[in-house]
């Protein structure tokens, strides 16, 4: 199959391997620089400052892997994740929303390189709460209704959560949360 490749689409996969390359000097980690090129991005790069730590995995060394099919950027590159079992553990429904999130980026770029806006997608998934998001919807709607009646302090204070966490939509009219806040709000005489 490599036997094939255009050497225009060889000479776009090396060119943007050798660009994220020298963008992240120490983070990169190339593994092939041969069909099929393939390599490894940090994703917790220090080049960029992070605004709040605590949104991102333990293992600072959780990487994007990049495998390019010979047909990329026509097709979308291979994307996995790498990190230390030991350091985090990340349940697979979690793992597979931030695949599918950045496989979804490398889609509505095909036919342009798409690796480097996969690699930010990585980041902004993180940085929006993306891992706790996919970690609450492994619980079900019963699960959720409690943990959003436990925190009902008021009407406002729900739209917040909500707000924050839209997870919490389809469940924040639901009797049990509503009894809690209806609870809470009459021993303060709402």
């Amino acid at each position: 199959m490599w036997d094939h490749l255009e050497d225009d689409a060889l000479q776009l996969q090396r060119d943007e391997c050798e660009a994220i390359s020298a963008m992240f000097t120490d983070d990169v980690t190339v593994h092939s620089d041969c069909c099929p090129i393939s390599y490894s991005i940090k994703l917790r790069s220090k080049h960029q400052e992070v605004e709040d730590v605590s949104l991102w995995p333990r293992d600072k060394d959780l990487e994007l892997k990049v495998e390019y099919p010979a047909k990329y950027p026509d097709d979308i590159p291979i994307l996995s994740l790498v990190y230390s079992e030991t350091k985090l553990r990340m349940h697979p429904i979690q793992e597979k929303t931030l695949l599918d999130q950045i496989n979804a980026v490398a889609e509505s770029e095909l036919g342009t390189p798409s690796v480097l806006s996969c690699f930010y997608a990585a980041r902004e998934f993180f940085e929006n709460f993306g891992i706790i998001q996919a970690g609450l919807s492994i619980l079900s709607d019963d699960c959720l209704a409690c943990v959003l009646s436990y925190l009902a302090v008021s009407k406002s204070s729900i739209d917040c959560v909500v707000s924050a966490l839209p997870l919490f939509a389809g469940v924040y009219k639901t009797d049990i949360v509503w009894k809690e806040l209806c609870r809470s709000r009459w021993k303060e005489k709402w």
